[in-house]
This record gives structure tokens, C-alpha cells and sequence, in this order.
């Protein structure tokens, strides 16, 4: 009698192990009311080829609702976008606007605004917090990015203050609105042949690296991604921080065709993982789902 009751038990596990392995296998519906987003998200200089995403995730990707907040590189990376359009328009078409946060309600696709000054890191922070308090929070995905020259010492604030301030307002932000997915970034960099403010920005994005893998956030490793160069060799200063490839840039931080394109490449990765891609690289997970309204 003993024995039955064990064999029992263990066919009763092993239907419960074969159900969730069934469960786990079987295709997830995705609408634009219900859209799954990767829990633990990394994008690096690994993630630079556009041609190995499904046409499905791009098709997907289109119907974000995104706001990035930036400043000059910003532009540069919406350039980006703008040549893999050109190049094909088929995969990569996205449709991108300045205008005011209604826009969402009846478009999908890309919203930028510029926010604060070069130099003055916190009003890009407070900006940041303003647009998206003001009603930015209606995109499924918002974030913002800083500047080479927010660092020392073209500005005054020391990146480990900087990094504080974002940290502080970026988890804040997180906890208000946590429909909103909100992707970190790292700090861009200047090129290794002028390699300004690259040690500032090396304890900035060495803190927010840490943080976000510790933490499970989605983090757009831009310095990760300019510091290789295109057979994804390390680039660092002769001083020994990491720094840009120098053919990426041609005025040592702002990036060219090359760089623009290398990082619009891997903005589309993020997306594409954002709408539950796996990169072929993880197992897939999600957050709760996001509320249209």
C-alpha cells in the first residue's frame, strides 16, 4: 500500500513537471494591451548585427510606444535610425516625431525631446523627471541618455554624484509608474585619441553596470558599445580607460555615419528584446503586463 502511494506521488510529480515544461513552450498571444518585457535586459557591442533579428520582432518592435530624452549624441543615434531606414526600409522602419506626450494616443513608434545642458548633468535628470511626470509616462518604454561633456572636467559635478542623482531618479520614476519600462544607460565616451573626461566616465558607468545587473534592470550599454571596434576588440586610452574607437567619431565624441549606425543597430536589438525576443541568448522572461488606457 506504501509503495502505491509513493508511485502515485511520483506520477502526479512528474504530470506536474510535463505540464510546465508544455507551458513554458507554448506560444504567448501578443497584443499591444498585453506585451511581455524582458526582465533582465543587456545590450553590449555582442548585440550590433540588426540582420539577426526576426522580422517578426522588428514588425513587433514598431508598436512601442518609446520617449527618449537626450541631447546632442541623441541626434546622432536618430540618424542612425534614419540609415538603416534608408538601407531597408522593410525591417527598418520606425516611425520617430517631436511633439507633445498626446502623440502616443494615436501613434505608436519613437518620441524624443531634448532635455537640459552639456555640462549641467542635472538639469538632463530633472528634465528627464519633469517630461516624464508631465505625462511622457503614457510610452510603454521611456529613457534618457547623458553627453560626453557632462562629465570633469567639462562640467563641475563628479560622476559618482552624477550617477547618485540618476540612480535616485530613475528608481523613483520605476516605482511611480511601473507600467513603464525604463531603460538605463551608460555614460558615451570620448574617443581614445582625445579620451576627455573617459576616467569620470569610467566610475560612472562601472556604477551603473554593477547596478543594473545586481538589480535586474534593462541597461543600453552605449560605452560598451563604442569602446569595441568592429571585430569587437577592447578599445581603451593610452591612460588606460575605456574609450571610443576612433573611427567611430570624427571630432572625438560625437559619433559619424560608422558609430551612428553601430549604435542604431543595437537600439534595435534593445527593442527587439523588449517585445520578448531572447537574442538567442536567454531563456524568456517577463514583467507584468502593461495596461492601454
Amino acid at each position: 500500500m506504501r509503495a502505491h502511494s509513493l508511485l502515485a506521488g511520483t506520477a502526479v510529480g512528474l504530470l506536474a513537471v510535463i505540464l510546465l515544461v508544455l507551458a513554458a513552450e507554448a506560444p504567448i498571444a501578443m497584443t499591444r494591451e498585453e506585451r511581455p518585457i524582458a526582465a533582465s535586459i543587456i545590450i553590449t557591442h555582442t548585440m550590433v548585427d540588426a540582420a539577426k533579428i526576426p522580422q517578426a520582432r522588428l514588425d513587433d518592435a514598431r508598436k512601442l510606444d518609446i520617449f527618449f530624452a537626450h541631447r546632442s549624441v541623441g541626434n546622432n543615434i536618430i540618424d542612425g535610425l534614419a540609415d538603416l531606414q534608408t538601407q531597408d526600409s522593410t525591417r527598418y522602419t520606425l516611425t520617430i516625431a517631436v511633439a507633445a506626450a498626446s502623440w502616443f494616443e494615436t501613434n505608436n513608434g519613437l518620441l524624443h525631446q531634448l532635455i537640459g545642458i552639456n555640462g549641467q548633468p542635472y538639469t538632463k535628470i530633472n528634465g528627464f523627471d519633469t517630461l516624464v511626470r508631465g505625462g511622457y509616462s503614457r510610452a510603454n518604454v521611456a529613457m534618457m541618455k547623458f553627453c560626453p561633456s557632462d562629465t570633469l572636467p567639462f562640467g563641475v559635478v563628479p560622476a559618482a554624484d552624477i550617477w547618485a542623482a540618476y540612480r535616485n531618479a530613475m528608481t523613483a520614476l520605476a516605482q511611480t509608474y511601473p507600467n513603464v519600462t525604463f531603460v538605463w544607460w551608460t555614460m558615451p565616451l570620448a574617443t581614445a585619441a582625445d579620451d576627455r573626461g573617459n576616467s569620470e566616465k569610467q566610475i560612472f558607468n562601472r556604477l551603473v553596470r554593477d547596478y543594473c545587473r545586481l538589480n535586474n534592470c534593462v541597461l543600453f550599454d552605449i560605452a560598451d558599445i563604442e569602446s569595441h571596434d568592429p571585430q569587437g576588440n577592447a578599445v581603451v586610452s593610452a591612460a588606460g580607460y575605456e574609450a571610443m574607437w576612433n573611427g567611430y567619431s570624427d571630432d572625438g565624441a560625437h559619433l559619424n555615419v560608422v558609430g551612428r549606425q553601430r549604435v542604431a543597430a543595437a537600439f534595435w536589438w534593445l527593442l527587439a528584446r523588449l517585445v520578448g525576443w531572447d537574442g538567442n541568448l536567454l531563456p524568456r522572461a517577463y514583467l507584468p503586463l502593461t495596461p492601454v488606457g
